[in-house]
């Protein structure tokens, strides 16, 4: 018997099932990967047998489209222009692939965002996980996440999520997955969004226990796996020449890294962070910087277009990041203090809980400046309790299981 997953999104999304896939293949179980075909060599030279989905789509034109960034209509732009038109694309090379096959598979693994798996696994009378890669997706009332930039009064949080999140998010999704389970002689679900995990026989958490652990209104079958990859890695990734020559040269650098597909968006803030390690006489790494926003001959500075985490953040004075999930397990791994500069989507429950686990501090968008980014920075590199729960953090999580080892076992 088969298990299919799938997985829609950046890299980031795709590496974590991509790695899920890679674990079930190494215990003997056959797998099959549904996904967009723009990764499709990255998923075939880890032997990772991948049915391409749709036409190629690259991440970096969805994140770099203004339309779907606006601040407050770019969520329903994104589920009408991009997610929505996957789940008919995912529904039908599954079900193409069980047609091709006359094999259905003993269960389907999928990325929260790809509805079509979940459906394909209703109408195949399947049962289906759901591999969330951050906290937010759980909406636990217990728990609440922080899902935008605005921040309620303590008092107010868990009703937000209750009622006005959770009414937003149904008026979005709701429509559009109910006219298509209907389409398909599916039942008709009240909540269609939050059944995707409700009617999930498991659900994966792929954060470490020790950043968010397991609370009382956890979705059916809830398994905190830890993160995706093992810490440290092994084999160790090394750094390029000249960048371990200027880790060398000097008092440990601050780090700056915006993941896969922000770097271009965001040159006021490799900018402004620079200016910042310049008012406060720090070196500094910047990982991604776009052309022309810094000074590329400056001695104190070092500009690299791509550097593995996992070998770079130890080495941090401080890393700052833009608080994306796998970017939070590379700094949380690394034991260093961080500053995060949330974007959008997961980056602010993220960057809300660094905060509340003491190893770092977070500055919203409409506030970074670089005197302010400075004094974040300086308090950060001060304080011995941050520099502590950092260390300890780290440990808890060195040596843990690969989340992604947990999540095939389960």
């Amino acid at each position: 018997m088969t298990i299919y997953l799938t997985t829609f999104g950046t890299y980031g999304d795709v590496r974590p099932i991509l790695a899920i896939a890679e674990a079930l293949i190494e215990k003997g179980r056959e797998v099959v990967l549904f996904a967009n075909p723009f990764f499709q060599e990255r998923i075939e030279r880890s032997g990772v047998p991948m049915r391409a989905v749709g036409p190629p789509i690259d991440p970096e034109d969805i994140v770099k489209n203004p339309r779907l960034r606006h601040p407050y209509f770019g969520p329903l732009r994104i589920w009408r222009e991009v997610f929505e038109p996957q789940l008919s694309l995912f529904f039908d090379a599954i079900m193409g692939e069980v047609a091709r096959t006359s094999q259905p598979p003993e269960l389907i693994v999928n990325h929260p965002w790809c509805f079509g798996g979940m459906l394909a696994a209703e109408k195949l009378d399947k049962p289906w996980a759901v591999a969330a890669l951050a906290p937010l997706i759980w909406f636990s009332l217990e728990d609440p996440p922080l899902a935008s930039a605005f921040e309620p009064p303590r008092w107010l949080h868990r009703w937000s999520v209750d009622k006005p999140l959770r009414w937003m998010l149904d008026s979005v999704f709701q429509p559009d997955l109910a006219r298509f389970a209907q389409e398909h002689g599916l039942p008709n679900i009240k909540h269609r969004y939050f059944w995707s995990l409700q009617g999930a026989s498991l659900n994966l958490g792929l954060w470490s226990p020790a950043v968010r652990g397991a609370v009382s209104d956890d979705p059916p079958g809830g398994v905190i796996c830890g993160f995706p990859s093992a810490y440290p890695p092994s084999p160790a990734p090394t750094l390029a020449p000249e960048t371990e020559a200027f880790l060398s040269a000097g008092d440990a650098p601050l780090v700056l890294g915006l993941g896969s597909a922000l770097p271009s968006l965001f040159p006021e803030i490799y900018a402004r962070v620079w200016r910042a390690c310049e008012q406060l006489g720090w070196r500094a790494v910047l990982v991604g910087a776009p052309d022309g926003c810094v000074p590329m001959d400056h001695p104190a500075l070092h500009v690299v277009p791509w550097a593995a985490y996992t070998a770079l953040f130890p080495r941090a004075r401080v890393v700052v990041h833009h608080g994306g999930i796998g970017s939070l397990a590379e700094a949380c791994a690394a034991g260093r203090p961080q500053l995060v500069l949330p974007q959008g989507t997961d980056q602010y429950d993220n960057a809300r809980r660094a905060e509340l686990l003491g190893v770092g501090a977070r500055c919203a968008p409409g506030r970074l400046r670089a005197g302010r980014i400075a004094r974040l920075l300086r308090a950060l590199d001060e304080d011995e309790e941050i520099a502590r729960a950092a260390s300890e953090l780290a440990s808890s999580i060195l040596g843990a299981p690969a989340g992604a080892v947990v999540a095939a076992d389960a």
